[in-house]
């Protein structure tokens, strides 16, 4: 399939505006939903008690929940919150909805498997998929929850077009989702009912209102102007819906040759004839916040080795030159040189600008500069913003005017990622992958402000 020049118009379509309607006279498929976990005991009770408040019809739900050898609660609280016994929860919340929780009533099945060397996401996915019987795989994050219809919305987008095989939903930064925990680690709740939100400090406020306002403009811009062209580079494996056939046309599941599976699986299904991997702006999935630098520096190093590893497999590999032209010999090779050739400019400037003093150049016209940069940097997101407001459902477009005082410091988030993506260009070419990777000096900056801290409250 090719860029479809009719959905351009669809483009500037906010996502409220656009919710489909399930058939009325078609029957619907069963689903199977398939979560992955492995010590997730703080999160996973979020998710779970989304799937009890989904409007699809339960009795065509199966949930599939992996563990991958946790050594924490995570299978006490899956037997907790999935029965049919009524959870002690009386709502659910996010930032966007409140929705009174009632029993599932679906089916549950617990796969426990042992901490090995075939551990991992990708392995327990398949896992999972290998005892699957629904027509439509729903894969989720431990750590999301989904909004009411998100798989309704789903299943009616797949029952609208045969031609869709694969498709990530719209993911939001839920600052709601970090809750209190109390000494039995349930979640702490008011009189009621509700979830308890925990009191984020400075830096995780920071964090959370940057990573809320890149993923707006992130899924409304990014992901939308790629499923226009029929160029989606990764289906979000927090939450992503695939046909269950797909994955016999294929003949892959999710592989472990990168440290992104998730992208790896999009550029093998773009090699499919005759389908195309869509982005669903009405399936609604809420998502904690990375609330720590150091894991932020952990997460997009490996995002940003994993689309190396991805793109160097896939754009290497012979290909039916008749078959998705402008993704494979325009958008890929883009993505290759914003993502990696063009940091190298920018790591010039940014060096070269505080040594033309020793050009004689004074330190006035350095700030200058500096201070120039900065400005055209908040143009440019403040921009973004903007656009991506327009496309907003209604609460997100509340949550975007609380943190507009936040694009102020948006520029040295920014900032932070380039030299995250740096790190992972410069390390992939003599370290070996893992999914778990640090930077010694924000893990021990962390440490010390957690030492600081106890010894104030000494």
């Amino acid at each position: 399939m090719a860029w479809r020049p009719l959905a351009f118009f669809a483009f500037l379509a906010p996502p409220g505006s656009a919710k489909l309607a399930l058939p009325t006279d078609h029957p619907l498929p069963k689903v199977s939903v398939i979560i992955p976990a492995y010590n997730e005991a703080e999160n996973i009770a979020h998710c779970l008690l989304s799937l009890h408040a989904q409007t699809y019809p339960h009795r065509l739900l199966e949930v599939i929940v992996v563990d991958d050898g946790s050594d924490d609660a995570t299978v006490d609280i899956v037997m907790r919150y999935m029965g049919n016994a009524q959870p002690r929860h009386r709502y659910l919340q996010t930032n966007s909805f409140i929705v009174p929780v009632r029993a599932f009533g679906g089916t549950l099945a617990i796969i426990q498997r042992e901490r090995n060397g075939d551990s991992g996401k990708p392995s327990a996915f398949n896992a999972g998929l290998a005892v699957a019987t629904g027509e439509i795989i729903v894969a989720v994050d431990a750590d999301v929850v989904l909004a009411p219809d998100a798989i309704e919305q789903a299943i009616a987008a797949f029952l609208a077009d045969d031609v869709l095989i694969a498709a990530t939903g719209h993911l939001i930064i839920d600052s709601r989702l970090v809750v209190e925990f109390d000494a039995n680690g349930d979640i702490c709740l008011d009189e009621s009912g509700l979830p308890i939100p925990r009191r984020l400090s400075l830096s995780e406020r920071i964090l959370t209102a940057s990573q809320f306002l890149e993923y707006v403009a992130s899924f409304h811009l990014g992901r939308r102007s790629e499923s226009t062209v029929d160029g989606m580079f990764t289906i979000s494996g927090a939450c992503a819906a695939f046909r269950a056939t797909v994955f016999e046309e294929a003949r892959q599941q999710y592989r472990k040759r990168t440290v992104t599976e998730d992208a790896d699986l999009t550029m093998t299904l773009h090699r499919l004839k005759d389908f195309r991997i869509g982005y669903l702006p009405t399936m609604r999935v809420h998502l904690t916040p990375v609330l720590s630098w150091t894991q932020l520096y952990g997460q997009r190093f490996r995002w940003q080795r994993g689309a190396l590893e991805v793109s160097a497999i896939h754009h290497l590999r012979r290909r039916d030159p008749q078959q998705k032209w402008y993704l494979w010999n325009v958008m890929l090779p883009l993505y290759l040189r914003v993502n990696h050739t063009l940091i190298f400019p920018r790591l010039a400037w940014s060096l070269v600008l505080f040594l033309l003093p020793l050009f004689g150049y004074s330190w006035g016209l350095v700030w200058q500069l500096v201070y120039f940069l900065y400005l055209l940097y908040l143009v440019l997101n403040t921009g973004r913003t903007l656009v991506a407001y327009l496309m907003s459902s209604i609460p997100e477009k509340i949550y975007i005017r609380k943190y507009l005082p936040y694009l102020a410091l948006y520029p040295l988030y920014r900032s932070f990622l380039f030299w995250v993506t740096l790190s992972a260009d410069i390390r992939t070419l003599s370290e070996k992958a893992q999914w778990t990777v640090e930077s010694p000096l924000l893990s021990r900056l962390e440490r010390s402000a957690r030492l600081g801290g106890r010894r104030l409250t000494s």
